[in-house]
Protein backbone atom coordinates (compact mmCIF):
# COMPACT_ATOMS: atom_id res chain seq x y z
CA UNK A 1 0.00 0.00 0.00
CA UNK A 2 2.43 2.71 0.58
CA UNK A 3 4.39 1.76 -2.47
CA UNK A 4 1.45 2.10 -4.75
CA UNK A 5 0.94 5.68 -2.65
CA UNK A 6 4.22 6.35 -2.83
CA UNK A 7 3.69 6.55 -6.39
CA UNK A 8 0.93 8.64 -6.97
CA UNK A 9 2.86 11.30 -4.78
CA UNK A 10 5.95 11.26 -6.58
CA UNK A 11 3.65 11.50 -10.14
CA UNK A 12 2.23 14.15 -8.52
CA UNK A 13 5.06 15.90 -7.58
CA UNK A 14 7.78 15.42 -10.09
CA UNK A 15 4.76 16.21 -12.68
CA UNK A 16 4.98 12.51 -14.53
CA UNK A 17 1.98 11.26 -15.81
CA UNK A 18 2.17 7.76 -15.91
CA UNK A 19 0.36 5.44 -18.55
CA UNK A 20 -3.14 3.63 -17.76
CA UNK A 21 -1.36 0.39 -17.18
CA UNK A 22 0.96 2.42 -14.58
CA UNK A 23 -1.85 3.71 -12.68
CA UNK A 24 -4.03 0.87 -12.65
CA UNK A 25 -0.83 -1.23 -11.25
CA UNK A 26 0.12 1.90 -8.29
CA UNK A 27 -4.50 1.28 -7.36
CA UNK A 28 -4.04 -2.04 -7.13
CA UNK A 29 -1.43 -1.60 -4.46
CA UNK A 30 -3.00 1.21 -2.86
CA UNK A 31 -6.90 0.71 -2.67
CA UNK A 32 -6.63 -3.05 -3.60
CA UNK A 33 -4.42 -3.73 -0.93
CA UNK A 34 -6.74 -2.72 1.34
CA UNK A 35 -9.61 -4.96 0.33
CA UNK A 36 -6.66 -7.68 -0.22
CA UNK A 37 -6.02 -7.20 3.71
CA UNK A 38 -9.67 -7.18 4.33
CA UNK A 39 -10.29 -10.49 2.77
CA UNK A 40 -7.04 -12.49 4.31
CA UNK A 41 -7.95 -11.74 7.52
CA UNK A 42 -11.62 -12.88 7.33
CA UNK A 43 -9.71 -15.94 5.57
CA UNK A 44 -7.26 -16.58 8.13
CA UNK A 45 -10.73 -16.69 10.65
CA UNK A 46 -12.65 -18.88 8.91
CA UNK A 47 -12.52 -22.19 9.28
CA UNK A 48 -14.28 -22.97 5.55
CA UNK A 49 -11.49 -24.36 3.34
CA UNK A 50 -10.55 -22.32 0.28
CA UNK A 51 -9.86 -24.27 -2.91
CA UNK A 52 -6.87 -22.56 -5.39
CA UNK A 53 -9.65 -21.99 -7.76
CA UNK A 54 -11.84 -19.75 -4.89
CA UNK A 55 -8.59 -17.92 -3.69
CA UNK A 56 -8.02 -16.89 -7.16
CA UNK A 57 -11.38 -15.54 -6.97
CA UNK A 58 -11.29 -13.36 -3.68
CA UNK A 59 -8.36 -12.14 -5.40
CA UNK A 60 -9.82 -10.75 -8.72
CA UNK A 61 -12.72 -9.58 -6.69
CA UNK A 62 -10.17 -7.71 -4.38
CA UNK A 63 -8.40 -6.28 -7.72
CA UNK A 64 -11.07 -5.19 -9.37
CA UNK A 65 -13.09 -4.14 -6.57
CA UNK A 66 -10.18 -1.57 -5.63
CA UNK A 67 -9.59 -0.34 -9.13
CA UNK A 68 -13.59 0.26 -9.30
CA UNK A 69 -13.37 1.93 -6.05
CA UNK A 70 -10.64 4.92 -6.95
CA UNK A 71 -11.59 5.18 -10.94
CA UNK A 72 -14.90 5.97 -9.30
CA UNK A 73 -13.69 8.15 -7.15
CA UNK A 74 -11.51 10.28 -9.18
CA UNK A 75 -14.83 10.64 -11.71
CA UNK A 76 -16.80 11.30 -8.89
CA UNK A 77 -14.33 14.32 -8.12
CA UNK A 78 -14.86 15.39 -11.42
CA UNK A 79 -18.77 15.47 -12.32
CA UNK A 80 -20.33 14.63 -8.87
CA UNK A 81 -21.70 17.49 -7.46
CA UNK A 82 -22.53 16.01 -4.08
CA UNK A 83 -18.91 14.99 -4.21
CA UNK A 84 -17.99 18.54 -4.63
CA UNK A 85 -20.49 19.52 -1.60
CA UNK A 86 -18.39 17.44 0.49
CA UNK A 87 -15.37 17.89 -0.57
CA UNK A 88 -14.34 20.79 -2.27
CA UNK A 89 -14.92 20.97 -6.31
CA UNK A 90 -12.34 19.08 -8.27
CA UNK A 91 -10.13 18.70 -5.16
CA UNK A 92 -7.76 16.58 -7.09
CA UNK A 93 -7.21 18.73 -9.90
CA UNK A 94 -6.47 21.51 -6.73
CA UNK A 95 -3.89 18.63 -5.83
CA UNK A 96 -2.14 18.25 -8.90
CA UNK A 97 -3.42 14.83 -8.84
CA UNK A 98 -3.02 12.69 -11.97
CA UNK A 99 -6.78 10.67 -11.99
CA UNK A 100 -7.62 8.14 -14.68
CA UNK A 101 -9.44 10.88 -16.55
CA UNK A 102 -6.54 12.66 -16.56
CA UNK A 103 -4.30 10.51 -17.96
CA UNK A 104 -6.64 9.38 -20.54
CA UNK A 105 -6.54 12.93 -21.70
CA UNK A 106 -3.32 13.82 -21.66
CA UNK A 107 -2.19 10.03 -23.52
CA UNK A 108 -4.88 10.97 -25.68
CA UNK A 109 -3.85 14.38 -26.16
CA UNK A 110 0.34 14.70 -25.66
CA UNK A 111 0.30 17.79 -27.44
CA UNK A 112 -2.06 19.38 -25.74
CA UNK A 113 -0.37 20.57 -22.38
CA UNK A 114 -3.46 22.49 -21.30
CA UNK A 115 -4.37 20.49 -18.73
CA UNK A 116 -0.74 19.60 -17.40
CA UNK A 117 -0.73 23.42 -17.18
CA UNK A 118 -3.34 23.28 -14.90
CA UNK A 119 -2.67 20.58 -13.18
CA UNK A 120 1.38 22.00 -12.21
CA UNK A 121 -0.33 25.15 -10.44
CA UNK A 122 -2.67 23.47 -8.25
CA UNK A 123 -4.79 25.90 -8.50
CA UNK A 124 -8.26 26.67 -6.49
CA UNK A 125 -9.63 28.60 -9.25
CA UNK A 126 -12.80 27.13 -10.02
CA UNK A 127 -12.60 28.51 -13.78
CA UNK A 128 -9.09 27.00 -14.65
CA UNK A 129 -11.20 23.79 -13.03
CA UNK A 130 -13.88 24.02 -15.03
CA UNK A 131 -11.82 24.55 -18.30
CA UNK A 132 -10.14 21.30 -17.43
CA UNK A 133 -13.61 19.70 -17.14
CA UNK A 134 -14.52 20.93 -20.33
CA UNK A 135 -11.70 19.41 -21.35
CA UNK A 136 -12.10 16.21 -20.39
CA UNK A 137 -15.48 16.32 -21.71
CA UNK A 138 -14.06 17.20 -25.26
CA UNK A 139 -11.39 14.65 -25.07
CA UNK A 140 -13.75 12.04 -24.23
CA UNK A 141 -11.98 11.13 -21.22
CA UNK A 142 -15.19 11.44 -18.93
CA UNK A 143 -16.91 9.13 -20.61
CA UNK A 144 -14.31 6.56 -20.90
CA UNK A 145 -13.77 6.49 -17.37
CA UNK A 146 -17.48 6.08 -16.60
CA UNK A 147 -17.21 2.86 -19.20
CA UNK A 148 -13.78 1.85 -17.34
CA UNK A 149 -15.96 1.65 -14.74
CA UNK A 150 -19.20 -0.01 -16.16
CA UNK A 151 -16.59 -2.47 -17.45
CA UNK A 152 -15.24 -3.34 -13.95
CA UNK A 153 -18.51 -3.19 -12.14
CA UNK A 154 -19.49 -6.03 -14.42
CA UNK A 155 -16.20 -7.95 -13.71
CA UNK A 156 -16.99 -7.76 -10.40
CA UNK A 157 -20.41 -8.82 -10.80
CA UNK A 158 -19.39 -11.81 -12.43
CA UNK A 159 -16.78 -12.73 -9.85
CA UNK A 160 -19.94 -12.32 -7.56
CA UNK A 161 -22.01 -14.37 -8.92
CA UNK A 162 -19.07 -17.13 -9.20
CA UNK A 163 -18.18 -16.97 -5.64
CA UNK A 164 -22.15 -16.84 -4.46
CA UNK A 165 -20.67 -14.04 -2.03
CA UNK A 166 -24.43 -12.61 -1.22
CA UNK A 167 -26.01 -9.54 -0.49
CA UNK A 168 -23.25 -8.19 1.15
CA UNK A 169 -21.37 -7.85 -2.04
CA UNK A 170 -24.35 -6.95 -4.16
CA UNK A 171 -24.54 -4.07 -1.80
CA UNK A 172 -21.30 -2.41 -2.25
CA UNK A 173 -21.34 -2.65 -5.77
CA UNK A 174 -24.68 -1.50 -6.42
CA UNK A 175 -23.70 1.72 -3.78
CA UNK A 176 -20.46 1.75 -5.86
CA UNK A 177 -22.49 2.13 -9.17
CA UNK A 178 -25.57 4.04 -8.66
CA UNK A 179 -23.78 7.07 -9.79
CA UNK A 180 -23.12 5.81 -13.52
CA UNK A 181 -27.40 5.60 -13.79
CA UNK A 182 -27.99 8.75 -12.45
CA UNK A 183 -29.22 11.42 -15.16
CA UNK A 184 -27.99 14.15 -12.71
CA UNK A 185 -24.73 13.80 -12.72
CA UNK A 186 -24.04 14.33 -16.05
CA UNK A 187 -20.80 16.22 -15.63
CA UNK A 188 -21.29 19.35 -16.63
CA UNK A 189 -20.44 21.41 -12.70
Amino acid sequence: MHIGQGEDIWWRDNHICPTEENYCQMVIRKCGGLFQLALDLLKICSSIEINEETNKAINDLCKNLGLLFQIRDDYCNLVSTEYAQNKSYCEDLSEGKYSFPVIHAIQSRPNDHRIRNVLKKRTNNDSLKREVVRLLHEFGSIEYTKNKCIKLADECQTLIDKLEAGVQFQVILNQLTTIFNDPTQNGTN
